[in-house]
């Protein structure tokens, strides 16, 4: 009897249901890896044992959400990939990949999942057979489509619907909640979509995005137990069990000779970095608590459990993150090896911690001999400028030599190009301010009949500093909204159609990663130990203190992030010797370490010392040849 109808191949392609494998299973068998060490190699449990139990989860049917946070070099993307390729060859359906950055996208899409189809024999098989399978935003397949999402881009998140969908890095998107956003892709597939969100956090508490949904949606989250290679104890590794000889603090020494090891909580016994992943092999992931069919599970991964990442190298950024003092330094650590958001803690620097920072020996309008330039910070107000005057040695320790209120631009430009301030024990030399920087403050001056703002008055006057050669020592600041990579990065501020037409031309200014800055001052600098001490003078008052402890260190309820907050107190010499130490730091080139000879001006011209006469020499008499008159 014949079929009353004759299927195409490519419908019997599409119809033909594939016979069921486990992700785990067949990640070994078709996944091969296509970046690293091992690339050309198949996928391997035996390199990350933590993947079982992920694939596990993804395979099982209940499980709508997956959270990995993870720091780098776990394996986390890899995993992911290896998760939504198994799902593919099963069952092909809509699914995408989401990205913070339209580069980085482009990059995996055509460098890492193109490959990943064309190397394995069986994602390859899948490929669409058009020439433009591989596309930028897209990998077209046969009976369905993986598509790139820009997670920058409201349009290239809105425009598709999804029932396989893969966040990555989702804590370096600068937009709110776009994770959320994209996630509106699967609403269509409620009953069977599968969402794998992975990403190292970043920065604090409340402005992790992956830690924050992680922590309010899954009932349950799983950590890794190891298990002691001596006394089969299993235990989830923490970070105050990896340890270094009590002799041993120097980060390069630790790394270089690989001197850390994890010590068993329950025998004592050392594992170096061998027996490590030993006791990772043996592991499992645990839970506290027990939920049956959970909607969403998470995973955490510091990375200390991968076997990518040396103990040594764990201890190396530690002591280093100490040693920087700041609490940016371990934020960065929190975050690249704890897998987890730095926790804020308000920070106020004490009266008297200030006041062992004044030298009786150091008089005002002196600089000391080891300076070798002086740097100056002037915070705008409507009314006049405050300033704060300070002497920079090479190594970084620095010397209050003068602050104070100016009323006009007059004394501003008085303090700046004609005061010289006497060296201390020399009477030879005089020393000028070498760089200075003003800040371009935004508010109006009610004293000015133009009803110009402070950053158009400001930049005018500096326009004119330029035109009359003054322009390498004065230069213009603004503080960033957010950190940035640089310290001190220069910017330009655009041609303003308001201000005179001499005044039209575009001018160079510094943007400061003011809370960095203040960070260094408070946590680092202002300590009598410290490597780049802020020593003040003899004769610094109560004002002073008070302005520098004005700022606390809190977290932003409304952003979550960190901040430095004056509330209603003073703190503009604060802002002063923060901008004062900006014209110092070594990302404002020429950076002051670059300089031959100190910013001396000399009073006199140095006393000629008598060249020393070299003794005559004596020439010995040769030796005579008796044979030579024979």
């Amino acid at each position: 009897m014949t079929a009353p109808f004759e299927l195409y191949p490519g419908e019997v392609q599409v119809l033909a249901s594939r016979p069921w494998m486990s992700t785990e299973e067949w990640a070994e068998k078709h996944f091969r890896l296509v970046t690293g060490r091992y690339s050309g190699q198949f996928f391997r449990h035996s390199l990350m044992p933590y993947a079982r139990g992920i694939m596990r989860a993804w395979d099982d049917p209940t499980v709508r959400r997956i959270f990995l946070c993870g720091t780098s070099q776990t394996g986390k993307t890899t995993i992911a990939y290896a998760c939504l390729a198994a799902e593919q060859w099963r069952d092909p359906a809509p699914a995408a990949i989401a990205m913070p950055d339209e580069k980085a996208l482009r990059r995996v899409m055509e460098e890492k999942m193109a490959m990943h189809f064309r190397r394995s024999p069986e994602l390859r098989a899948m490929l669409s057979d058009s020439a433009l399978a591989v596309q930028r935003d897209r990998l077209l397949l046969k009976g369905a489509t993986l598509w790139g999402i820009h997670m920058g881009s409201e349009m290239s998140m809105s425009s598709v619907t999804l029932k396989l969908l893969l966040i990555d890095e989702e804590d370096a998107c600068q937009v709110p909640g776009a994770a959320q956003v994209v996630e509106e892709r699967v609403t269509s597939y409620a009953d069977s979509s599968k969402v794998i969100r992975l990403s190292k956090p970043r920065g604090a508490e409340g402005e992790s995005s992956i830690w924050t949904a992680m922590k309010a949606e899954c009932p349950v989250i799983y950590q890794w137990r190891a298990v002691c290679p001596a006394c089969q104890t299993p235990q989830i590794m923490k970070l105050e069990n990896i340890r270094v000889p009590k002799d041993v603090r120097d980060p390069k020494e630790i790394l270089h000779r690989k001197l850390a090891w994890y010590q068993c909580e329950k025998c004592g016994f050392r594992w170096d970095d061998y027996r490590r992943d030993l006791a990772v092999a043996a592991g499992h992931w645990w839970t506290q608590r027990k939920v049956v069919r959970p909607l969403s599970v998470g995973f955490h991964m510091p990375s200390w459990i991968s076997r990518n990442v040396s103990l040594s190298r764990v201890m190396h950024d530690w002591f280093a993150a100490v040693q920087d003092g700041t609490p940016r330094k371990m934020e960065q650590f929190d975050n690249a090896h704890c897998a987890r958001p730095y926790k804020v803690q308000a920070v106020e620097t004490r009266e008297d911690t200030i006041r062992e920072m004044i030298r009786p020996e150091l008089p005002p309008l002196t600089v000391p001999q080891e300076a070798v330039v002086l740097t100056a910070g002037i915070d705008s107000q409507m009314t006049g400028f405050w300033f704060v005057v300070r002497a920079f040695a090479r190594t970084g320790e620095s010397w209050l030599v003068q602050y104070g209120w100016l009323t006009s631009w007059n004394d501003v430009e008085e303090l700046l190009f004609n005061t010289r301030f006497p060296v201390q024990g020399r009477d030879d030399v005089q020393m000028a301010i070498w760089r200075a920087g003003i800040d371009m403050g935004g508010t109006k001056n009610l004293a000015d009949a133009q009803g110009w703002s402070k950053t158009e008055e400001v930049k005018m006057w500096l326009i004119d500093q330029q035109e009359q050669g003054r322009g390498d020592i004065v230069h213009g600041i603004k503080g960033a909204s957010r950190a940035m990579q640089q310290i001190v990065r220069p910017s330009t501020l655009p041609r303003d159609p308001k201000l005179p037409s001499r005044y039209q031309e575009p001018l160079t200014f510094y943007l400061l990663d003011t809370e960095a800055l203040k960070d260094a001052i408070h946590f680092v600098r202002l300590r009598p130990d410290s490597r780049m001490p802020m020593w003040l003078h003899s004769e610094t008052d109560d004002s002073y203190l008070r302005q520098m402890m004005a700022e606390k260190r809190v977290e932003n309820r409304k952003t979550g992030k960190v901040v430095w907050d004056a509330g209603s107190r003073a703190n503009h010499l604060f802002d002063c010797e923060v901008y004062a130490a900006a014209c110092a730091h070594p990302d404002w080139t020429p950076s002051m370490r670059t300089l031959g000879d100190p910013n001396y001006i000399f009073t006199r011209k140095p006393e000629q010392q008598p060249k020393a006469q070299r003794p005559l020499r004596i020439r010995q008499p040769g030796r005579i040849n008796p044979w030579a008159n024979r």
